[in-house]
């Protein structure tokens, strides 16, 4: 049976569409695009024509038309069909994972991957015959993958277990967060702007010696002008934990004009010009003249009493 998708307009005029039991809705965003978002139904299916922007919430993407948004709900409506080919199943579970106790899990494979949920987390076991079969710079030897990287990982490497757009999406997302090892994996080389792990690696290589911001507040100075103090470390770097030990990083805080600041950002970091952005420097108060003291006095003076 091939899951039905039918449309509708929202009592607030929005388009939506009802895949299956699920309904998505194209939501307003910024530069004319849209974006998806799902509703909860809380187990009733409601008409479209009831329902309003505040409940469908998520960001399932973007789409530029109205097109695309229907060519989104066609592509998650086979994933659905696909699903119930490959005949997955929901079962009680209490297993222990790295994530606490499971309160339920998918089985994908039959005693050979299981997606369990916990309270906080989640993530997939893949027992032993199938994980050696994952390649090795994906692989975890416990088998276990948390469910917001890591279980890309799994979908990629054994795509008989998973719909083609799971497929997609996975590939996509390792290419994102994992390029050094898909490199390994696949031979493919990840080009600039594919990948924002890749980006962000040859950001902080391109600026390791440089003044890169890593927060930021606005003020204004005594004459109103509007500025941001920007807290800067030698490329970007964050004080961390390393095996059990803080390691910290030298910072100082610049003065940035605050419309070249919001211009000027990057998403791994804002890169201060010292030849232009002078280091913050706080004033002092000044001490009002008083007179001293007899102690201060004896003190300045060597005097005994």
């Amino acid at each position: 049976m091939t899951t039905e998708v039918t449309y509708g307009t929202t009592a607030d005029g929005i388009t939506a569409a009802r895949v299956g039991k699920s309904t998505y809705c194209m939501k307003p965003g910024r530069s004319g695009e849209f974006f998806i978002a799902m509703a909860d139904s809380f187990g009733k299916e409601r008409d479209i024509s009831t329902m309003s922007e505040r409940d469908f919430y998520s960001h399932l993407g973007n789409v530029k038309d109205l097109d695309a948004f229907k060519a989104e709900m066609a592509d998650i409506a086979a994933h659905m069909d696909e699903k119930k080919a490959l005949g997955r199943t929901e079962i009680s579970s209490s297993t222990s994972t790295p994530w606490g106790k499971s309160q339920g899990a998918t089985v994908y494979a039959e005693g050979g991957i299981y997606k369990h949920s916990t309270a906080g987390h989640g993530g997939m076991k893949v027992y032993a015959k199938l994980n050696k079969l994952i390649p090795e710079p994906y692989r975890n030897n416990d088998g276990w993958y948390e469910e917001d990287g890591e279980y890309n990982k799994v979908v990629v490497s054994l795509p008989q277990f998973f719909t083609k757009r799971e497929i997609r999406l996975a590939t996509a997302a390792i290419i994102n967060g994992y390029p050094d090892e898909y490199e390994k994996v696949t031979g493919n080389k990840i080009l600039p702007g594919q990948s924002r792990k890749r980006d962000e690696q040859l950001f902080h290589a391109a600026h390791a010696n440089d003044w890169v911001g890593i927060s930021a507040g606005s003020f204004e100075d005594e004459d109103g002008n509007k500025l941001t103090a920007v807290t800067a470390s030698r490329g970007g770097e964050r004080s961390r934990y390393e095996d059990g030990r803080l390691i910290t990083v030298d910072t100082k805080v610049f003065v940035v004009p605050r419309e070249e600041y919001s211009n000027g950002w990057q998403p791994f970091g804002f890169v201060i010009d010292e030849s232009k952005h002078p280091e913050f420097v706080e004033k002092q108060p000044k001490d009002e003249p008083r007179e001293a003291s007899e102690e201060e006095l004896d003190h300045l003076f060597g005097r005994k009493r």
